[in-house]
């Protein structure tokens, strides 16, 4: 028996059009309206590709380690499959004799007459029973089928979906939990998060039917889909990338110890916050015609409390009104509701009452991802609907980041998959920061961008070449923000792993060898701090240019020779 094969099945439901578009809604036996559908009718119709459906069943059923003794179709969308699967599974059985399985139907409706045993079945199920249903949408003929069978003493051990439209109940739980709230082991083959993107560009219906099909999801979806291509944060920077002719990233970290002393006038916290102002303009004035985006470190504005925490918003103000994209460097998360207080108050809107406005209104921030997903799906919902960009940490760059980081974890058998497609074979651990690069992913490939890649990135250190090629092949469509790489002393050839084979997908950061860049090439003046700057932008622009040339990842569009003059 062949091992059951993920890619092989997509292809067979996305060659077979068991999903497809509706130029008008349509009403659905759950009465909501619909522009999409999921039906097998047309392959169950046929003796050959009903034959090819078993078969994939039964390699699932196998791989799954799924117990049964009768697979029973739902009536009526699965009952021929059920009595195909029920026969092929049987004849190659170990144990297989007259009696040894059964062949049951299920009744539409009750008989009233007759045999009481006959009242709901043609041929009473046996033993552990396994329901077969062709396409899931609310599950109420899934639960009504698993209820009549319970309420007559049969043992249902476990429901395969062929397919699962992804919709919640109208009591907003999904049908998974519905059915494994009865006890019983929810799988499915198929989901139309996964199809539906392969249809639409396959199709290519019009715009407004994707769009309609995005707003089902977002109101009866167990999770948002995104079909129709649109520009993204990640398509800005990529362009932002392109027209500067390189991938550097200038980190304000002001620390107030290296301030040049000619811009402080005072020891009070508003004095302070003055300084860092004024020096923080004064580095975007010497890069913002340079590089595509600046870092703004904000742990040295919030030490100066609110003072500090304008000036940060000015810096940010400023920068933008520069035409730089801006990064906060804000490492933040929490339990959900505060993840979106963070998610608000940075990226999104803050509600002021009858309204709602920007408030720090950076274009993109990194995110800590060790809340899970419930305090990251705030964050990545903001990008979505407000074009915004998010880096969250992967593999930092700290000398003790491998004592959590590094630890070697069971992987779950879809980690391990995922992992194999993505060309990374491991046994049955790997390290944390390979799981966070897994969830970072499945964010990155749901929601990319025209040029291909996501504004789900990540934040990958240089100091560790051998890690980064590896997240590098697991998340192909995240742009990785690799951090300090001047100071590391790990050099512009190691951040090269970060990139992908057409000279993008990462950008490189360099904080204190640019922004105190006078302590070194402005003869220790610190009056000179904006031109050092300056001359530290286009010394490291160069010496990431000639590492990308050398290592063959410079974009085919970029000139040779670029003048910073």
């Amino acid at each position: 028996m062949e091992k059951f094969n993920q890619e092989d099945f997509n292809q067979f439901v996305v060659e077979n059009n068991i999903y497809g578009f509706f130029d008008d809604p349509i009403t659905l036996k759950s009465g909501r309206q619909s522009y999409f559908y999921a039906n097998f009718r047309d392959v169950v119709e046929d003796v050959w590709m009903t034959d090819k459906l078993a078969d994939f069943v039964i390699a699932f059923a196998r791989d799954n380690e799924i117990e049964a003794n009768t697979f029973y179709g739902v009536p009526e969308g699965a009952t021929k499959l059920g009595i195909i699967v029920q026969y092929k599974w049987a004849r190659k059985s170990d144990f297989y004799y007259q009696g040894s399985h059964a062949l049951a139907m299920g009744r539409t409706k009750p008989k009233d007459h007759g045999d009481p045993k006959d009242k709901l079945f043609v041929g009473t199920p046996k033993g552990k029973v396994v329901i077969i249903e062709d396409a899931t949408t609310t599950g109420e003929s899934l639960l009504k089928t698993v209820n009549n069978l319970q309420e007559e003493g049969i043992k249902v051990s476990a429901v395969i979906s062929l397919t699962n439209r992804m919709e919640k109940r109208d009591s907003g739980m999904s049908v998974k939990d519905a059915i494994e709230e009865q006890g019983v082991k929810f799988y499915q083959m198929s989901s139309a998060l996964k199809i539906l993107p392969i249809m639409y560009k396959k199709i290519q219906p019009a715009k407004e039917i994707g769009l309609a099909v995005e707003e089902e999801f977002q109101k009866y979806g167990v999770e948002d889909l995104w079909l129709v291509p649109r520009e993204t944060m990640a398509d800005k920077l990529l362009n932002k990338i392109d027209e500067r002719q390189n991938p550097c990233v200038v980190g304000i970290d002001p620390f107030f110890e290296r301030i040049p002393k000619h811009l402080i006038e005072g020891d009070s916290l508003e004095d302070i916050a003055n300084a860092i102002r004024s020096f923080s303009f004064g580095i975007i004035d010497a890069v913002w015609d340079l590089v595509p985006a600046i870092k703004v470190q904000t742990a040295f504005f919030e030490k100066y409390g609110p003072s500090g925490i304008q000036a940060m918003k000015d810096t940010i103000d400023y920068a933008r009104s520069k035409g730089l994209i801006v990064i906060e460097d804000a490492k933040r998360n929490d339990i959900s509701s505060i993840a979106q207080a963070y998610a608000d108050g940075y990226l999104g809107l803050a509600q002021t009452g009858n309204v709602k406005i920007p408030s720090f209104d950076v274009d993109m921030m990194t995110v800590n991802p060790y809340f899970g997903t419930d305090g990251l799906n705030p964050f990545v919902n903001v990008c979505r609907t407000r074009g915004k960009g998010i880096f969250v940490l992967a593999k930092t760059n700290n000398l003790s980041s491998g004592e959590l980081q590094d630890r070697l974890v069971e992987m779950t058998l879809e980690e391990k998959e995922e992992l194999e497609q993505l060309g990374v074979a491991e046994q049955n651990e790997t390290e944390v920061f390979n799981i966070i690069a897994l969830v970072i992913n499945r964010y990155a490939r749901k929601y990319k961008g025209v040029r291909g890649y996501s504004s789900i990135g990540a934040v990958v250190g240089a100091t560790y070449p051998r890690q980064a090629e590896t997240l590098r092949k697991i998340m192909p469509n995240s742009i990785i923000l690799v951090p300090e790489y001047e100071i590391q002393e790990s050099g512009a050839r190691d951040a090269m792993n970060c990139f992908n084979d057409d000279g993008y997908g990462a950008i490189v950061n360099s904080s204190c060898g640019i922004i105190f860049a006078y302590e070194k090439y402005g003869d220790g003046d610190s009056e000179k701090f904006i031109e050092a700057a300056r001359e530290a932008a286009k010394i490291m622009i160069d010496d990431i240019r000639l590492a990308m040339k050398e290592t063959g990842k410079f974009p085919a569009s970029w000139k040779e020779l670029l003048s910073l003059e």
